[in-house]
């Protein structure tokens, strides 16, 4: 019995050694004896961030102190903040809320050192932890960098920028890369301007507030005019007003048309309906018209049989022949009645049935109807719908520059294509849905693949091409009024986009509202 405690004993003290070791290995991975200051914390996470830390990978649930090497991944729509300035557990009064799509500062912002926003899908990798010389290396998403007296080092694609007391958005994609300046200077670029990397070469040019995507515009309306950055607060909320505008008018035309396209549906529906019950009454009016004619016949030969009786009781030679003929007399009138009651009961039977038949299949198309328009809807709040539309009314008010061999592919007014409501598959592009309608429609497209920005490139739409009209045309996109800095086949819709596809003859965009390029 002794020597049985004893072995429990001993397996109990065991099992406490595995549990408490597997706490402190879980511990050292996710930092949680990490008090070191100096390091930036990873923090205010929302949706799915993953960490990867000494070959481990696990969801981030609480504050973080980071470490070299570690690699912080966002899932699509999550947010995550990297503070550089206090440590992971301390009071947020001391430190800056960085999330992917908000930035603000909590009370007592004089101790703010810098801040990095990661947008969504984002991936980035610490270099240097430190919030003295922060260094990290980013391969893919957007980056919204504020520093402050620290430097902040950035590398990507072979490319390395140091922030100091300057804020700027980064952009890292496939065969190109992009960094806009918002306040202060980095590498030798101003505020209020962007360079541009695609391969080895690069370029400077005016920023544009109609360039502004979703990520930016979320960090300047949340930093405020406080932060001093090139564009106000104002600005950025009209712009965002204007593109909400624009997308709610896109979505009332498509819903009249869809207005429109049902109501004409529904007018051939009733007129097929009116023909239908039209041909049913015509058959049931024939099926009357022969029960009629069969009651008319048997009235017929009945009356042909009282005839027959009454002569044959003229002829008759004796009471009892008589009898009999007036008896056979009396059986054909009475055959002639019941054959008038059968046909008027017929018709009745005919009336009756034909009403009950229209009822019963009145009823069968409501509710066929009803479930129809259930089933419709529910279809229809499942699908994904954007819109698109073609235009090339810049080449009027510049014919003089046009190839006059294309002036007949120049509608009157300027449209190839007007706005049209389009169903979309998620993970679609703007290039796919191009290919779709220019199909659907008959549009000539003619497009190539282009390596250095691992994209499809839109060579001509409606035989319309670059340099038609002028060395500065050519084909051109945006949606919801921002001009991406990408190809359209790296542009993946979301519900209710709207896409227009313009044609630029001047200023290489500047005349259909895009922003200035050098």
């Amino acid at each position: 019995m002794k020597k049985k405690k004893t072995a429990n004993a001993i397996m109990v003290a065991v099992i406490a050694v595995i549990v408490v070791g597997g706490v402190l290995v879980a511990g050292h991975i996710r930092g949680w004896f990490d008090k070191t200051p100096e390091a930036a914390v990873l923090t205010d996470y929302k949706g799915v961030v993953t960490i990867e830390r000494e070959g481990v990978a696990y969801n981030v649930q609480e504050d973080t102190a980071l470490r070299k090497g570690d690699k912080i991944s966002l899932a699509p729509d999550a947010t995550v903040k990297i503070s550089l300035g206090g440590t992971a557990g301390e009071s947020k009064t001391s430190r800056v809320v960085v999330t992917a799509s908000l930035l603000t500062s909590d009370t007592g912002s004089s101790a703010e050192k810098g801040s990095i926003v990661l947008g969504e899908s984002a991936v980035l990798t610490v270099e240097d932890p430190s919030q003295r010389n922060f260094k990290a290396s980013i391969s893919a998403g957007e980056a919204f960098v504020s520093a402050k007296d620290a430097p902040v080092d950035i590398s990507f694609d072979g490319k390395e920028v140091t922030l100091k007391q300057a804020a700027a958005a980064l952009s890292i994609r496939a065969g190109a890369q992009s960094m806009a300046v918002y306040s202060g200077e980095v590498d030798g670029v101003a505020a209020g301007n962007v360079k541009e990397w695609v391969g080895t070469e690069s370029s400077v040019y005016e920023l544009d507030i109609n360039s502004l995507n979703d990520f930016v515009i979320a960090q300047i309306r949340a930093a405020g005019d406080g932060a001093g950055l090139v564009i106000a607060k104002a600005d950025v909320d009209a712009l965002v007003e204007k593109r909400q505008a624009e997308k709610e008018a896109a979505i009332r035309q498509a819903e009249e048309e869809a207005k429109a396209e049902a109501e004409r549906k529904a007018a051939e529906e009733a007129a097929r309906k009116a023909e239908e019950e039209q041909k049913a009454a015509e058959e049931a009016a024939a099926k009357a018209e022969a029960d009629r004619k069969a009651a008319e016949e048997a009235k017929k030969k009945a009356e042909e049989a009282k005839k027959a009786a009454e002569e044959a009781a003229k002829k008759a030679q004796s009471e009892e022949e008589k009898k009999a003929a007036e008896e056979a007399a009396r059986k054909a009138e009475e055959e002639a009645r019941k054959a008038e009651e059968e046909r008027k009961a017929a018709e009745e039977a005919a009336r009756k049935a034909a009403e009950e038949e229209a009822a019963r299949k009145a009823e069968e198309e409501r509710k066929a109807k009803e479930e129809e328009e259930r089933r419709k809807a529910e279809e229809e709040a499942k699908k994904n719908y954007c819109y698109i539309s073609i235009r090339c009314d810049t080449i009027l008010n510049n014919l003089d520059d046009l190839d006059p061999a294309k002036a007949p592919y120049v509608p009157s007014n300027g449209w190839i294509l007007g706005k049209k409501k389009v169903e979309f598959e998620e993970g679609e592009t703007v290039c796919d849905v191009l290919k779709r309608v220019c199909s659907n429609y008959g549009i000539q497209l003619e497009y190539s693949w282009t390596p250095a920005y691992n994209s499809y490139y839109i060579e001509g739409i409606h035989h319309l091409y670059e340099f038609d009209c002028g060395p500065e045309s050519g084909w051109m996109y945006k949606v919801n009024g921002w001009f991406p800095n990408y190809g359209c086949s790296s542009y993946y819709l979301k519900k209710d986009d709207n896409i227009v596809w313009c044609y630029t003859c001047k200023g290489l965009g500047a005349d259909v509202g895009a922003p200035p390029m050098n």
